[in-house]
């Protein structure tokens, strides 16, 4: 008898892993960037100032953004507090 097995060819080729890391890095940053704008785009409730809203958009988006990481948690920190500056809600 011929034990002989047929041979199985995969269609799917590997994923590089530099490749899949970007992918995931880019979904990472999508989703915080959509977190961010889906508060700002809401309109401004009654009693609380443009500047105010902006800034809890940025506070949201940090939040989210020390949840999944698609940077370390110290760099979204800075980043959540640099947004604010350059957006002009936080000042002295």
């Amino acid at each position: 008898m011929d034990d002989a097995r047929p041979a199985t060819q995969t269609t799917n080729e590997p994923v590089e892993p530099q490749q899949n890391s970007r992918r995931m890095l880019l979904i990472k940053w999508g989703v915080v960037a959509a977190c961010a704008f889906s508060v700002a785009f809401i309109p401004v409730p009654d009693g609380i100032t443009p500047q105010a809203w902006r800034l809890l958009a940025i506070f949201f988006a940090t939040i989210v953004g020390s949840i999944i990481r698609p940077i370390s948690g110290s760099a979204d920190s800075l980043a959540g507090r640099d947004g604010g500056g350059a957006d002009g809600c936080v000042a002295r």
